[in-house]
């Protein structure tokens, strides 16, 4: 659940600005849902997310939001120049250090939660676990092509979003430069399903085998250092070799840009910073509450 949290911020700050509040407005209820989909919960399962969660999305609203905004105002003062490496690896290190304070906050939670699961749903999730398995084996089937073009087309559009249009010629030549990087590189799609079929039986096995809190907590801690690959000396270096790879891609896409276009930039980082200190701002919630449901 924890990925899911993750991966809902994260698409706040990709989707736009008017997405941000509605995390805040409706969040728990997403949670819930998907939580749902994984474990078929009981009510009182699901009342219990719902109040966590709530709270959760409470205190990082509060907590968090004014980090990021000072964040993204460095952003701004620093990028209408362009980027280096140093401050790529800085915003790198703070960004990683705003998803352990998450994660931090949010494993106790879902840890407790964990505890309740029954044989049935651990089956239950077993079997939601291997449909999504078989979508990703369909998206590996699909040629390497077929999957580059769609990863260019998702890139071109992203950036667009922060930049305004792209010219032909960086458009072109980020399509070189991502096929460059596809050949020197392997497979994203094919890495992913490798951590899963790597973490997905450890995980099983630890609920099946009724842990407590403290070993859950622990298993999800490692799991959000590691993405579910093995915490090896082999392993770490190469998740340090993959960041300072997507650094130096981060370099070679900024290099294209034209003043106008970092200027774009941030302008749009502007709209966000003025939303985050807007909700940052906000009176705490009234419905949150101290007491957790049973369990």
């Amino acid at each position: 659940m924890f990925r899911i949290i993750v991966l809902f911020v994260a698409i706040a700050l990709i989707s736009g600005c008017s997405t941000l509040g509605l995390i805040y407005e409706f969040g728990d209820d997403y949670i819930v849902w998907r939580a749902d989909d994984y474990l078929d919960l009981t009510g009182q399962q699901e009342d219990f997310v719902d109040s966590r969660m709530e709270a959760l999305l409470e205190w990082h609203r509060i907590n968090e939001l004014p980090t990021y905004t000072a964040f993204l105002k460095e952003v701004q003062r620093r990028g209408g120049d362009g980027l280096t490496m140093a401050e790529l690896e800085e915003g790198q290190a703070r960004i990683e250090a705003a998803w352990q304070r998450l994660s931090n906050r949010a494993i106790p939670d879902i840890a407790r939660l964990l505890t309740t699961v029954t044989p049935e749903q651990i089956v239950h999730l077993e079997q939601e676990m291997q449909e999504e398995n078989e979508e990703f084996e369909e998206e590996l089937a699909r040629s390497q092509g077929k999957r580059q073009r769609k990863r260019q087309e998702r890139l071109v559009d992203t950036l667009e979003n922060w930049l305004g249009a792209l010219s032909k010629a960086q458009k072109l030549r980020i399509a070189e430069l991502q096929t460059q990087w596809a050949a020197a590189s392997p497979d994203s799609t094919a890495e992913r399903m490798q951590r899963r079929r790597n973490s997905q039986p450890r995980f099983l096995a630890l609920l099946r085998r009724e842990s407590t809190e403290p070993e859950i907590a622990a298993w999800l801690s490692e799991w959000v250092e590691t993405w579910g690959n093995p915490d090896t000396p082999a392993e770490r270096a190469q998740r340090q070799a993959r960041a300072l790879r997507n650094r130096e891609r981060m370099l070679a896409v900024d290099g294209l840009l034209t003043p106008e276009q970092r200027q774009h930039a941030i302008t749009e980082l502007q709209e966000y910073i003025d939303q985050m200190r807007e909700l940052a701002a906000e009176p705490p919630s009234l419905s949150v509450s101290g007491a957790d449901p049973a369990l």
